[in-house]
């Protein structure tokens, strides 16, 4: 895959990489497919819980931290970019704040695979 990985950081801060992910078009779409179907493992009926989409995007280091602390990783902006990728069908599951319980649907596996269009 070209572009950015899982675990990339993003800027360089007084000479500290972070994410900074401020805004949910901040997350390409590809990488947060990717951070989805990584979070919910394999099987039937997985799904990926909202925390650890989140802590994906993290630096390794902050990965054990709660969610809603893991520096230049809002939950807000990720609830945000779920909320743009199920819009256009890629995703469902739960949106209100919660868990999450989110999954890939068939048209986001697609986008995945390399045979659809995000």
């Amino acid at each position: 895959m070209n572009g950015p990985r899982l675990g990339d950081p993003r800027h360089l801060d007084n000479g500290i990489w972070w994410f900074g992910y401020r805004h949910a078009r901040d997350i390409p779409d590809r990488l947060f497919l990717e951070a989805v179907a990584a979070a919910g493992g394999t099987g039937e009926f997985t799904c990926a819980m909202r925390s650890d989409v989140t802590r994906l995007f993290a630096l390794p280091r902050d990965r054990d931290k709660p969610s809603h602390e893991i520096p230049g990783v809002p939950w807000k902006v990720v609830l945000a970019k779920f909320r743009r990728v199920k819009g256009r069908g890629l995703v469902d599951g739960c949106d209100c704040g919660c868990r999450g319980d989110w999954y890939l649907t068939d048209k986001g596996w697609a986008v995945l695979a390399g045979e659809g269009d995000s």
